[in-house]
């Protein structure tokens, strides 16, 4: 493999660049979950590029690409995962088309180009890069495209379940960092709280059991009550925010349901089963003051901290790549959002880096972008990572 203190080569930056740009042009929105011309399209791609593919189904016609490049068996596996959908381009106007890839004063424009298109186009050059440069890796090199990040991580999901994370000595997660580090982010917990009264004529309100009251002090108790959490020196606090109420359905009756869904999230410490049994707490303690009423307590999204030690060889692996690869040291930090790293790492204890090209100020904005010389940097990180984990047979 070429030397990566030196530029890529103009012809596998401009494949690259292509590659996106091709990308940026298949639509594959979430909701409602339409990945599948963008699942073919990486398929085709690995096998061309000399990768063994492997399409794993996830729901409907939805599915992963597996791409696998065979090692020597004498190290464990490296896997880099970026997702293959995008959000939707959104009501307000676009500058550009954002399904054009339009390259423009350093920049490719479009959905996607940031969040997380560029870091899977970097990673599948990275690649092919290994698969055509004649040296056979000792460990096995995975390339994994997932389906459903943008809402519910079905694809990460069914391939934790399929045991693909056993025998992996880490995995990089595409998402725009600015080519930083981010060792950990925080979790997500979803809850839906659901209270049920009795429902009369409005103006008879004291045959009736209202639904809103009780409903209305539990989220006031929630909003005030205080989790246990160590703070973390990477994360910000966790957060608990109130994100829908829906109650009544006429102005004039007294209203049976009411039902709220909130959005917490967590830092690494925090047990998700430990909160869901303090908020089922609050709703027993809710349904005894508030007589007549019966009080739900759902998780319906449910993702883990992601926190890997400072320390961790993998962890000091890239940070050597990326001094050798940017010229400057390493940027090691933590990140608000979450990612598949949740579930492909967190559940499963493997050491996890979030890296990729783009601004996180890019994603899901109109004009989204990617800087096309991060773009290419992030080839070279990559397969740096690639040569240091895996190494030569």
């Amino acid at each position: 493999m070429p030397s990566l203190t030196d530029p890529l080569p103009a012809e596998m930056a401009n494949a690259t660049v292509q590659l996106l740009r091709e990308m940026v042009q298949i639509r594959s929105f979430n909701p409602p979950g339409d990945e599948a011309a963008m699942s073919d399209y990486v398929a085709d791609w690995l096998v061309a590029a000399g990768l063994t593919v492997t399409p794993q189904p996830v729901e409907g016609a939805r599915a992963n690409i597996v791409g696998r490049l065979s090692g020597a068996g004498d190290q464990p596996a490296l896997v880099l995962c970026a997702h293959l959908d995008t959000v939707p381009p959104g009501e307000a106007p676009w500058s550009l088309d954002p399904f054009a890839g339009e390259w423009r004063d350093g920049r490719l424009y479009g959905r996607g180009a940031a969040d997380t298109k560029g870091s899977l186009a970097a990673m599948l050059i990275a690649a092919r890069w290994a698969a055509q440069s004649g040296q056979r890796l000792a460990g096995d090199l995975v390339v994994l495209a997932t389906v459903d990040e943008e809402n519910n991580g079905l694809g990460a999901r069914t391939y934790v379940e399929s045991g693909g994370m056993q025998g992996v000595a880490g995995i990089v997660i595409g998402e725009p960092t600015s080519l930083d580090l981010v060792i950990a982010h925080r979790g997500l917990l979803w809850l839906e709280l659901t209270v049920l009264g009795k429902a009369a004529h409005g103006a008879m309100p004291e045959r009736g059991v209202n639904a809103i009251l009780p409903l209305a002090a539990m989220l006031s108790q929630l909003q005030a009550h205080q989790f246990a959490y160590q703070p973390d020196p990477l994360l910000r606090p966790p957060t608990i925010n109130i994100g829908t109420v829906q109650g009544g359905s006429k102005i004039n009756m007294v209203p049976d349901r009411c039902q709220a869904k909130i959005d917490l999230r967590t830092v690494p410490g925090q047990v998700h089963a430990e909160i869901v049994a303090e908020v089922r707490a609050l709703a027993e303690a809710t349904a005894r003051d508030w007589p007549g009423i019966t009080v739900d307590v759902q998780t319906i999204n449910d993702k883990a901290p992601l926190d890997t030690a400072d320390d961790h060889p993998f962890v000091v692996a890239g940070r050597h790549v990326s001094a050798v690869v940017r010229g400057q040291p390493a940027v090691v930090r933590g990140a608000p959002y979450m990612t598949d790293g949740s579930l492909l790492a967190a559940t499963t204890r493997t050491p996890a880096i979030v890296c990729g090209p783009g601004l996180e100020s890019m994603a899901h904005q109109v004009d989204e972008y990617v800087e096309v010389a991060e773009l290419l940097t992030a080839v070279r990180l990559y397969a740096g990572l690639m040569d240091r984990v895996l190494g030569a047979a």
